[in-house]
């Protein structure tokens, strides 16, 4: 096995066995032998969020996610990563608000054409109506929230 290859199992199974210190050494290995991705560095701001007090400070998860955001300022995961630092860390609404809606406008563009590619799908394999169910399910907004609405445990 490549010496990357066994470092890429053994950060699986620090985050596997929830060991988020011991991911963070994996990814300070990685990061010593070449810059980390943007998917790696939000990983590295969990950890450290996650982490033990052994754990690098929490200014250092928030670098981890900007960097990530530095090298594609589209990156979703890393978008929501730093907003829900702003938000839940920094006591900081107004520093995630402009995040969380720059999330929200480009997963809505993936959305869009991952909800039209299926409907034309079930129109070809099935029938058109079984497109038309989907777009009212879909408009009804049962795949954001539940059949119900808004759940009661994501209200303040």
């Amino acid at each position: 096995m490549k010496k990357g290859a066994e470092g890429n199992e053994r950060l699986k199974a620090s985050l596997e066995a929830r060991d988020f210190d011991g991911a963070l050494e994996e990814l300070a290995v990685l990061e010593s032998q070449r810059s980390l991705t943007p998917a790696e560095l939000v990983l590295k701001g969990r950890c450290i969020q996650l982490g033990s007090e052994q754990a690098p400070a929490l200014v250092e998860a928030e670098k981890a996610f900007t960097e990530a955001l530095r090298l594609d300022e589209g990156y979703v995961p890393a978008l929501l990563e730093l907003a829900w630092f702003y938000y839940a860390v920094e006591d900081d609404s107004a520093r995630a608000l402009p995040l969380f809606e720059k999330a929200i406008a480009l997963s809505q563009e993936r959305l869009t054409e991952a909800v039209i590619g299926k409907a034309r799908c079930l129109e070809e394999r099935e029938t058109p109506e079984a497109a038309d169910e989907f777009f009212q399910e879909f408009r009804q907004g049962a795949f954001f929230v539940g059949e119900k609405g808004w759940r009661e445990e994501d209200r303040l």
